[in-house]
């Protein structure tokens, strides 16, 4: 086997520990209550990325829907040039950054901090060098260490965006629980497929 398959794998393994070391931490279980908190009060978790990040986003915003957790994506740049009237005052924003320093997001932050510093933002980042920067814009950073790209560059994102990815999965999941959301929610959510069809026959719909 190439060393670089083996790589990716192992690394992507690696990482997804550190999430799972992670959702022990009295920092992730504050998260989870200030997003039920948002979600009890009718406010929104919008996810925000940019580049990989933003499909990753997009993603975990579109399974929330599913599992009925209030939810949306919003572009950093999109947000500058007037989507930033999607947010509303009940809602959060996670912004989610391999480096924790993308220029967008920042931009982003920083305007809304600066407009509507009620609003509750937090930064999931994999950056060792960031941990003791302080950004007024953020309620508060959630750094995941030991993430290592597995390319052979060390560079296109593939750890980061699968951590990512299991980070805010596990939210989801505990968010939808949390709101007691049941399979007939689901299936009024999602009526097609073989899985629409396979939940109608469970439930006898």
């Amino acid at each position: 086997m190439n060393r670089t398959t083996r790589q990716v794998v192992e690394r992507q393994i690696t990482g997804l520990q550190n999430v799972l070391d992670y959702i022990e931490t009295p920092e992730y279980k504050s998260l989870c209550i200030t997003l039920s908190d948002t979600l009890r009060n009718k406010g929104r978790i919008y996810i925000s990325g940019v580049g990989k990040n933003a499909n990753i986003a997009t993603k975990i915003s579109e399974s929330m829907a599913s599992l009925g957790v209030r939810s949306g994506y919003i572009s950093p740049t999109n947000y500058l040039h007037g989507d930033a009237g999607f947010i509303e005052s009940l809602d959060v924003v996670i912004h989610i950054s391999r480096s924790g320093k993308t220029d967008e997001m920042h931009a982003m932050a920083n305007h809304l901090y600066a407009t509507r510093p009620h609003i509750q933002q937090f930064l999931i980042h994999c950056n060792e060098n960031l941990v003791d920067t302080f950004f007024d814009h953020f309620t508060d950073t959630h750094y995941i260490p030991n993430v290592k790209e597995g390319d052979h560059l060390e560079t296109a994102p593939n750890t980061s965006t699968t951590v990512f990815l299991c980070f805010l999965d596990s939210i989801t999941a505990h968010l939808s629980e949390t709101l007691g959301f049941t399979k007939e929610n689901f299936l009024a959510y999602h009526p097609g497929g073989n899985l629409g069809n396979s939940l109608k026959q469970e439930l006898n719909v």
